[in-house]
C-alpha cells in the first residue's frame, strides 16, 4: 500500500507538517540548535577545492613564528625585550598578501615609510604550514598568532591581528583567515645602527 499524500505536497510541492517541525526545533535558550549541517565529505571537498585554488594563485611567503610564551613576559610591564624573543626557523606559508598602502608621514625622525599589510591564508594552508591544527569536527586550533613575522617585498612585517575571514555557508567551519600586519621596525641598535 502506498503512503498517503496530500494535495499540497503533490501540487504545491510543500510540506504541510513544516510548521509543526519548526515549532519542535525552536528553543528559548538557543541550545540545542537543530540544523541540517553539511556532511563531513562536503567540507573536505571544499577544503580540497580551496587548496587547489591557493596552490595555483597564492605565492609562498617566508614566515617565522614567535616562540616566546606568556610566562616569559615581564611582570611589571607585561612585555618582553626584543632581544629575548625566540623565533621558529623560517617556514613557507601559501598566502595572499594585499599590497600595502604606502604612506610617508613626517615624524620627529624625518619622513617615515609606513606600510601596513593584510594577509589572507586558507585553513588548509595554515595546517600544511604547521600554523594550525584541525580536529574531526573541523575546529581549528591556531599555533601561529599575533607577533609572528612574515616577509613581503624584502620587508619584514609583524602580525597584529589574526581573525576568521570566511566561513563555510552558515557554519562555524573557517575557510580563510585574515591577518593585519605592520611593517616591523627593529628596536635593537644591532638591527638598525645607532639612533
Amino acid at each position: 500500500m502506498s503512503e498517503e499524500r496530500t494535495a499540497d505536497e503533490v501540487i504545491l510541492g510543500c510540506d504541510i507538517n513544516r510548521q509543526d517541525q519548526e515549532e519542535d526545533n525552536s528553543t528559548d535558550t538557543g541550545w540545542p540548535l537543530e540544523t541540517n549541517l553539511p556532511g563531513t565529505q562536503d567540507i573536505e571537498d571544499v577544503f580540497n577545492l580551496i587548496e587547489d585554488y591557493t596552490r595555483t594563485n597564492f605565492p609562498l611567503i617566508p614566515w617565522k613564528r614567535l616562540l616566546t610564551t606568556v610566562d616569559e613576559l615581564d611582570d611589571v610591564h607585561g612585555e618582553i625585550a626584543e632581544i629575548q624573543k625566540r623565533w621558529s626557523p623560517v617556514m613557507q606559508v601559501r598566502a595572499f598578501v594585499i599590497a600595502p598602502q604606502v604612506t610617508q608621514p613626517l615624524t620627529r625622525f624625518g619622513v617615515e615609510d609606513v606600510r601596513n599589510a593584510e594577509v589572507q591564508v586558507a585553513t588548509p594552508d595554515l595546517v600544511a604550514a604547521g600554523l594550525a591544527t584541525i580536529d574531526d569536527n573541523f575546529e581549528v586550533t591556531l599555533i601561529g598568532d599575533i607577533g609572528d613575522h612574515f616577509y613581503y617585498h624584502r620587508r619584514e612585517y609583524e602580525v597584529k591581528s589574526f581573525v576568521p575571514a570566511a566561513r563555510f555557508g552558515n557554519t562555524d567551519v573557517v575557510l580563510y583567515w585574515t591577518m593585519k600586519a605592520e611593517r616591523y621596525r627593529g628596536h635593537s641598535p644591532d638591527e638598525w645602527g645607532a639612533y
